[in-house]
Parts: structure tokens; sequence; C-alpha cells
């Protein structure tokens, strides 16, 4: 059976021999630390642990401003950098060791700031957008038998990305329509990459995507009703036109608590949520218990746990894994990524009792 199999019968709740293997992404400090305690250069770790890790590709075009704003460093200093992202936000990186920016600016400021980019969310025949060597990337996806995922926006996310979680939660308030001239145009764009993407690789898109982080520890960062009315429209349309096309899966991505947003997502057709941030209080157990097979979850397997040693590695995936592995519709997986915290011994641990669990699950021929 192959990976693509694996995660089609997990997450239609059909019989499979094995959930896939999904690999976390380690942060540059874990990999510098895994390098002192043993792990040799250029290997992947599919290979180094012994896993067939789950591997698909992404659609190729480009869905957000063109042109883009222009990345760069605008001060390098001996332990930090600041520098200007991709959405205009003005940020400090530190050198020497991995954390999330710190944000000191945004490029929006105003409605007429968010107004002005207008332009540049046109599809214009997709000249800009889809790549120039798209018929080969085509030919790859179709020949390698991977599978793909096409992105069905991020409607909040992006808007967060330029301005800020504050000023954007004033704006959804006292300029809306500012807020929804943009995400219209940004729709269109959506919309018509989809039209491609089940065009030219037609039976070859297993799930869509979206990523919008709009979450913290304990609740959203924005209520239901806003959802429901600058967000939830446009993912509803998008859905609906996946499942047309025969895609009826969408993997969410958001860190943080969003169980009060579960309701809405799962009527506006996403099912697949991820990374279900332990710290934020997302237990795929709990979460299953409630919403039962309408949430299908990716993760859920608490880091700070891997990061404490053997025996609350085990106790933490032996509490979660069999139920839900044998109920379907779960991935395990690390909520996220591998901090620099949890050493080679304890994700080799993580690693062999998820390769543990799963060959129980074989042997008792389920």
């Amino acid at each position: 059976m192959t990976n693509r199999e694996r995660f089609l019968r997990t997450m239609h709740y059909e019989v499979v021999d094995r959930p896939p293997f999904i690999q976390a992404s380690p942060w540059p400090d874990t990999w510098k630390r895994w390098y002192r305690e043993g792990y040799p250069r250029g290997v992947e770790p599919g290979e180094f642990f012994g896993m067939d890790v789950f591997r698909w590709h992404d659609v190729n075009i480009d869905t957000f401003l063109i042109p883009p704003i222009e990345a760069a460093i605008l001060e390098d200093h001996k332990d930090y950098v600041i520098r200007r992202d991709c959405f205009g936000a003005t940020v400090k990186d530190f050198k020497e060791h991995t954390s999330m920016p710190q944000w000191l600016d945004y490029g929006v400021k105003t409605p007429a700031d968010l107004d002005a980019l207008l332009e540049r969310l046109e599809w214009n025949d997709g000249k800009g957008r889809i790549p120039a060597d798209w018929d080969a990337q085509v030919r790859t996806i179709k020949t390698s038998g991977l599978g793909c995922r096409v992105q069905i926006g991020s409607y909040y996310g992006n808007l967060r990305n330029l301005m800020g979680v504050e000023r954007l939660s004033v704006m959804l308030y006292d300029a809306p329509e500012a807020i929804q001239r943009f995400n219209d145009r940004y729709h269109a764009v959506i919309m018509r990459t989809m039209e491609v993407a089940f065009q030219d690789l037609k039976g070859e898109v297993i799930c869509g995507s979206a990523s919008e982080d709009f979450a913290y520890k304990t609740a959203p960062l924005l209520s239901p009703a806003m959802y429901r009315k600058f967000v939830m429209p446009y993912q509803r349309e998008a859905t609906d036109y996946c499942k047309s096309h025969g895609v009826d899966l969408f993997w969410f991505d958001s860190d943080g608590n969003i169980r009060s947003l579960l309701p809405d997502l799962l009527e506006a057709g996403i099912n697949i949520f991820y990374p279900m941030e332990c710290a934020a209080g997302m237990d795929p157990v709990t979460i299953r218990q409630e919403f039962c097979r309408a949430a299908r979850m990716i993760g859920g397997i608490d880091k700070r746990e891997i990061a404490r040693g053997k025996e609350a590695i085990r106790r933490e995936m032996r509490r979660k894994i069999p139920t839900l592995i044998e109920e379907g519709g779960y991935i395990p997986m690390i909520d996220h990524s591998v901090g620099s915290d949890i050493s080679l011994a304890n994700y080799r641990c993580y690693v062999d009792t998820l390769k543990e669990l799963y060959n129980e699950r074989i042997g008792h021929g389920t």
C-alpha cells in the first residue's frame, strides 16, 4: 500500500494497514544539537530513522501579490538582523538561535494602504503566477504518484501578516468594506488557481489546504461571528468547488486553541485539523469524543512530553494513539515543529514507539 493510499484511506475511515508517517520539521537549532549527538550530516530523516515518510506535492502557483513585496535585510548587527519580510513587515531575527521573529512594524496601517495592494491581486491570465516550467511540474506530479495539495486560501492569515493582529482586529470593525474588497480580489485568484489545478492535474489533487494561524493559547483571535462573516463564505465556496471535482478532504493549519471555531469550520467543509497544539488545549482524544468522525486530525502528540524522556514519551503516545488510529481519521505527529529541547535519543524513542504502535495494530489484523 502506498502512502498516498494510506493517507486517503485513513482520512476516509477505510481499512488500512497503518497511517502514514509524517515527519515534523526540526528547528535549525535542533539540527545543530542532533549533529552534536551523532546525527550524520546529509542523511534524510526517513533513511536515518527507518521511516517511509509520506510526501506530496503542493500546487506551485503564486496566489498572492504580483509583483511581490521584496524581502530585504535592512540592518545587519552582530547578534541579529532587521529585515523586511515578504508581507512588508519589519522584523528582528536572531542569528544564533531559532525563535519566532520579533515584529517591529507593518507596511499596512490604513484601509487606503490595503486598497493600494488590490491591483497586485489580478489573475491576469496567470502571468507571473503560473511558473514558466509549469508543464514540467505537471509531468513530475503525474509520474510521481504522490498526489498534490491545492491552496484554498488564507483569508485571515494574509491580512494578519500584512498589518498585525491588533490593527486587523480593529479594521474588522472599523473598515469591514476594505477587508472584504481585499479578500474578494484574493479569492478570485484562489478560484482561478483551483481551476488550473483541476484542469491540468486531473486525478492528482488529493486534498485542499489552508493556513490561517488565527488562534493563541486559550482562544481564537477572531470571534465565531467574525469568522462567519469574513472567512467562512470564501472557504465554503472553495471546498464546494473542490468537492465538485471529487476532492473532499481539506487540511487546515492553525496553531492555538480553535475549539470554539470547529463547528463553523466543519460547516464550511474543513475537516482535517493540524497540528492539534496540546499546550493550547487541543487534545485529540477530547476533540474526537466531542466531534466524533467529523473532525479528522493530524498531530496532537505533545512536543513537551517528547522532550521529557522515554517514560513520558511512551505514556503520551500510548494514551492517545492506539484508540485513535483504530477509529481512523487520525495521523499521529508531534504537534508542529521539533524544538531544540528534544534530544536525538528522545526523538528516536518517539519514532520507535510510533513504529511499535503501528506494528501492534498490524499484528492484530486490523
